[in-house]
């Protein structure tokens, strides 16, 4: 449980700076790319949502309150790492053209993504003393 909040916490930070990055760094493009520009802020504000959910998650199991409900935190983790290993792949494609250094925040995605399936998988698998 400690390593699913400690992922979540680290994915969910990893996912905010990334948004935050894509969007900033969307503002300083040219003026002829407007399309480009507007899936760069898409695919940023998605990412800021997406680390916004897996931070909440994060404290909220941190809590304790999830812990009677390990495995929904497990089926979250597991649909936390497969949308994290999505976003890593549009970054290899260049569906955000704009991001600069994309390949390593695409590995530190890949990484997460890769922890967060993992660790909700073995939550998943994990049975619960009966009180």
């Amino acid at each position: 449980m400690r390593f699913a909040v400690f992922i979540g916490l680290v994915g969910g930070a990893w996912d905010l700076g990334v948004g935050l990055s894509i969007i900033l760094t969307a503002s300083m493009s040219a003026p002829g790319e407007s399309m480009a520009r507007a899936a760069t802020y898409a695919g940023g504000i998605l990412l800021i949502f997406l680390g916004g959910t897996v931070l909440a998650t994060a404290i909220y199991s941190a809590s304790g309150s999830m812990v009677a409900n390990q495995k929904l935190l497990g089926l979250l983790m597991l649909a936390y790492g497969a949308t994290m290993l999505f976003v890593s792949a549009a970054m290899f494609a260049r569906w955000f053209p704009m991001m600069t250094g994309s390949e390593v925040s695409g590995a530190a995605m890949v990484v997460l993504g890769l922890a967060m399936l993992y660790s909700g998988a073995t939550m998943r698998k994990t049975r619960m003393p009966s009180p």
